[in-house]
């Protein structure tokens, strides 16, 4: 991500304006992905082929000026048989040739005009995840750098963009841990014949991607299209014993909501993948024992826990007071008191995994703070917090963590807009844990 090669070979290759991304598999997903991103970064055209589709059908290219075009492509071996054709014909037509690869001097390295490498470990599996992920990240430097260079992208948008970057990718470890556990307790994937792949915008390369995936490594018939494909003909091959996997980014938030409450409703298994928050109302049924008697909640409220649940030390004194409990989420009243005569703050959202609920192996992040968690010298305040939860869940949330209180410097105004800008102006960040059990 940082290093300075990539931002050097980038600025020799900004004044293109049409851009051809010539891939296979992985690689062509991953293009179909960020060919929209690279375009309303660099304000350019691109166009994304695979090999035979490039050179059977991508007759626009021989009408392109030739000093305004670059042909990228993309092989993490840097040996694809049929991106090396495509690329051959195309020097010998006289355009620019920007190469993808992970290997020096290998074929594809050698035929490029310029060359960009992955810098990643060699993968000894068919199925490639690291070479991907470089991939993704490569073509988005393309479109930052660009933007930038032609001056559509400001110098504080990229560290934005940067910053961005660095916290998805501190980040995948810690969500992959978690999603491999739910996957294991919910069994999800057991005696699965068959999945439809379904997202779109920019998730709709993550299905090309994801159902390539899950054919190469479970060996079973995989499906994909965009939401809005989805229902012209498609859907008629669904029955009870297909699964459904639907990625959303918000692109068609309303039509993917539906389409997973109407999947749901034909018994049709199917699992939303999504980083939305959806307001619907549903009337809801919930039987749940309370003091040795069965009770029917309806309409989502569930009850209320008065806790009184207490962490001291030198700085803070942090008691959590209630939990009113709902079908799909808890929301946990917390006091708080600053002891100190330094401004402290707890959690504001610019600073990553700031606030946590812990229950067993999992671990969540609100969805849902009542202002910034700021605390001036020697005040005291209540803020409300909302996890997600699951009525059926087996095991009980045990613990609040508070992961990053810092306790700030003069220096620090409020208007920071990064983690390590906010950071730097903290004397001192530490971690606390409430038990609420």
């Amino acid at each position: 991500l940082n290093n300075p090669e990539n931002k050097e070979v980038i600025q020799k290759v900004k004044d293109f304006d049409t851009i051809y991304i010539c891939a296979h598999g992985s690689s062509y997903n991953a293009a179909i992905s960020v060919a929209s991103f690279i375009s309303d970064m660099a304000h350019v055209r691109v166009h994304v082929y695979t090999p035979s589709n490039f050179k059977h059908n991508a007759k626009s290219i021989n009408y392109e000026n030739k000093d305004k075009t670059l042909v990228i492509g993309i092989s993490e071996t840097g040996t694809s048989r049929g991106v090396l054709e495509v690329l051959e014909q195309m020097k010998d037509k006289g355009f620019t040739l920007l190469t993808l690869t992970n290997v020096k001097d290998s074929p594809m390295d050698t035929l490029g005009d310029y060359t960009l490498y992955y810098h990643c470990d060699e993968e000894d599996s068919n199925a490639k995840t690291k070479g991907y992920s470089c991939t993704l990240l490569l073509l988005m430097l393309i479109g930052i750098y660009s933007g930038y260079f032609k001056g559509f992208v400001s110098n504080e948008e990229v560290k934005k963009y940067f910053e961005e970057l660095k916290n998805e990718i501190k980040n995948l470890e810690s969500l992959m841990d978690s999603f491999v556990s739910w996957l294991k307790d919910a069994s999800y994937g057991k005696d699965m014949k068959d999945i439809y792949v379904i997202g779109d915008g920019m998730q709709f390369g993550s299905c090309l991607e994801g159902q390539l995936k899950l054919m190469e490594t479970m060996c079973m018939p995989t499906m994909f299209n965009d939401i809005l494909e989805f229902s012209h003909g498609m859907h008629r091959s669904l029955n009870t014993s297909s699964n459904v996997l639907l990625l959303d980014d918000g692109t068609e938030k309303e039509l993917m909501y539906k389409t997973y409450q109407y999947l749901k409703s034909k018994q049709i298994p199917v699992l939303l993948i999504t980083n939305q928050s959806y307001a619907y109302y549903e009337e809801k049924f919930a039987v749940k024992e309370e003091d040795g008697k069965i009770k029917l909640n309806v309409n989502d409220y569930m009850g209320f826990n008065d806790l009184k649940k207490v962490a001291e030390d030198d700085y803070l004194k942090i008691r959590v007071e209630n939990k009113e409990e709902f079908y799909s989420f808890e929301i946990y009243s917390v006091k708080i008191t600053n002891k100190t005569d330094k401004k402290i703050v707890l959690y504001d959202g610019i600073v990553g995994n700031e606030l946590s609920l812990i229950s067993g192996q999992d671990e969540r992040n609100p969805i849902n703070v009542k202002d910034t968690i700021t605390l001036e010298p020697g005040e005291t305040r209540t803020f409300e917090i909302t996890f997600n939860k699951y009525y059926d869940e087996s095991t009980k949330a045990s613990e609040i963590a508070f992961n990053k209180i810092r306790i700030m410097t003069e220096q620090y105004t409020g208007t920071e807009e990064t983690e390590e800008e906010e950071l730097s102006k903290a004397e001192r960040t530490y971690s606390i844990t409430i038990p609420i059990q």
